[in-house]
């Protein structure tokens, strides 16, 4: 019985001239990252990429209805092809990169049992 319901299908699909099917398109909403919309055009950000971080330079922002998106360029070119990414703004692989340095910081103890302290910069 199986066999002539599959000769029947053939002979039904032969005659198809078009086939249609509704496509549901989704959007990717479960980023979870801090929402970055203040980041504009030569902005230095970090990457994550597999349990690496990058620096990259922000080069396009897109905003629309449905988002905001980034498109970030890799400094040094760390990747064969494709330096070039596109990312949500709250993407959790995307973080703002901070422009601090590091400080040295120094306790002094007195006899009084009082403590001060001196914190500087450390310039390279």
């Amino acid at each position: 019985f199986s066999a002539v319901g599959f000769i029947l299908f053939l002979f039904a699909a032969w005659g198809i001239r078009k086939l249609s099917f509704l496509v549901k398109k989704t959007w990717n909403t479960d980023c979870s990252g801090e929402d970055l919309q203040h980041l504009v055009v030569r902005d230095v950000v970090l990457v994550d990429w597999r349990q690496k971080e990058y620096n990259a330079v922000v080069v396009e922002k897109i905003e629309n209805m449905n988002g905001s998106w980034i498109k970030v360029e890799y400094d040094g070119k760390p990747f064969m092809f494709k330096n070039v990414e596109t990312l949500p703004l709250n993407s959790p692989r995307l973080h703002l990169k901070e422009p601090g340095c590091e400080y040295k910081a120094s306790i002094y103890p007195d006899e009084g049992r009082k403590v001060s302290f001196h914190v500087e910069p450390i310039t390279d």
